[in-house]
Order: structure tokens, then sequence, then C-alpha cells
């Protein structure tokens, strides 16, 4: 038995694993590769992964898969608007019980979109405040929440697989 969400945490895991593997010559070398052609290659590979486990008995059974992957689409929106505000929403909650050391904007960054929404938390925070660097807490929040979205995708995967859909 392999879990749906296998894929998406392994890519995490080989990227975790060049970076921590301690060989500086080949980490340097094929940096450069590694975040243009690579990313690319690995987003294909990671993308064909995931939906080769759709069964083909959905696309051919199915005579309402466009309304599905309408539904599906519109899930997806609602999940990610729900991701940044519930990521505000905790990040104020947790600035409130730090006394304002926590900048609450960091929870904005607490989803899958790597490196996109940490840039775009520290782009907002500096126009608001000019001097306030949170770069490196946003992307920590982001990897957060890179790492859980494998783990609910596998989940949603299992959900929608033990319901017949």
């Amino acid at each position: 038995f392999i879990p749906g969400g296998l894929p998406l945490i392994g890519m995490l895991a080989l990227g975790n694993f060049l970076r921590e593997c301690g060989v500086t010559e080949f980490v340097e070398r094929y940096n450069k590769t590694f975040s243009t052609v690579l990313t690319d290659l690995v987003t294909f590979l990671l993308g064909l992964s995931v939906g080769s486990t759709l069964s083909s008995k959905i696309i051919t059974a199915s005579p309402d898969l466009p309304f599905k992957v309408l539904i599906v689409f519109t899930l997806g929106v609602v999940a990610f608007a729900g991701d940044i505000i519930f990521g505000i929403l905790v990040g104020k909650v947790v600035s409130k019980l730090s006394r304002g050391r926590i900048n609450p904007a960091i929870g904005a960054s607490a989803n899958s979109a790597f490196p996109i929404s940490a840039r775009v938390v520290q782009r907002e925070v500096s126009r608001v405040s000019p001097g306030n660097i949170v770069l490196m807490y946003s992307i920590t929040t982001n990897l957060a929440g890179q790492i859980t979205s494998p783990i609910f995708a596998g989940i949603i995967i299992t959900l929608i697989e033990s319901l017949g859909i």
C-alpha cells in the first residue's frame, strides 16, 4: 500500500537530502541546474506522479467530468484563500500572545506557494515598515505550509478514493 501523498513528500525529501548532504561541491555545482531546469522537471514529474494516481474509470465513466473538474478547481481556490485568511488570523493571535513581538503578516505566507508568498509578505511589510525584515521568518512559515500540504493532499486523496469518487 502506497499513500497518495508519497510522491509529494518524496520530492520534498529529495530537496532536503540534496541540501543537507554536506557535499558542497555537488550542491554548488548543481545549484543553478536545480534552481532552473530541475525545478521545471520536478514540477512536471510531481504533477505526473500525482495525476497517475487518478483512476481511468473516473475519466471514462463520468459524463459530468467537466463539472467535477470545476468543483475541484473551485475547492482549490477556496482552500488557498482560506489558507491565507486563516494564516493571517493565526498570525494575529500569535502576535497578541507574544505581545506584538511577532509580525502577524508572517501568517499570510503559511501556504505552499513557495517562495512567492514569503516574498509578497516581505514586500508588503517593507512597504508599510521599510526597515522591517521578515523574509526568513516568512520562508520558515512557508516551508511549514510546504510540508503540511502533501500530508493533507494524501489525506484528501485517500478520502476521495475511500468514497469512490
